[in-house]
This record gives structure tokens, C-alpha cells and sequence, in this order.
């Protein structure tokens, strides 16, 4: 049996309304996001044939998105965005 955890992705901004909630963010915005989430998670098209179900939830009054995977993959995915911003760059 798979242990379950998530990533959480913060998009942090303001509007000439305050805060950036999830209202502010266009479709197309979230399809990249999911593309991109995808694509780190599962980059080559061998995992991304066999990989498991990613679900997704938006949070309420933020634009916090959080992905419930594996947890061997969510501990994959912070080594990896920790050496990210070492390099400062994919």
C-alpha cells in the first residue's frame, strides 16, 4: 500500500483588489500549472504512462494548490525543487 502526500504550491501576488485569490487566476494559468506540476512529477513518457492518480484542491481565500501523490514522489519533488533554488534554475 502506497503511503499518501502532497505538494503545495503557493502563487502569491496582489491585484488592484488586494490579495490574489483563486477567482484571479485564468483557466489557462491552471492548465500550465497542471502541465508543468505533471511534467516534473513524471518526466519521462514511460512514468507518465504508469503513474498514479494526482488529485488536486485548490484552498480556499489563497492561491495555494495542493497535489496529493505518492509520498516517495511528493519526498522526490522537494529534493528536487530544493536543488532548484541551490542552482537557481531547472
Amino acid at each position: 500500500m502506497d503511503l499518501n502526500g502532497y505538494i503545495s504550491i503557493k502563487i502569491s501576488g496582489k491585484t488592484a483588489d488586494g490579495n490574489l485569490n483563486p477567482k484571479d487566476i485564468d483557466i489557462a494559468e491552471t492548465k500550465e500549472l497542471l502541465s508543468d506540476v505533471e511534467t516534473l512529477l513524471f518526466p519521462s513518457k514511460a512514468e507518465k504512462g504508469e503513474r498514479p492518480k494526482v488529485s488536486y484542491e485548490v484552498t480556499e481565500g489563497s492561491v495555494k494548490n495542493l497535489f496529493c501523490i505518492p509520498v516517495a514522489k511528493a519526498i522526490m519533488f522537494a529534493a528536487l525543487m530544493a536543488e532548484v533554488g541551490n542552482q537557481g534554475s531547472v
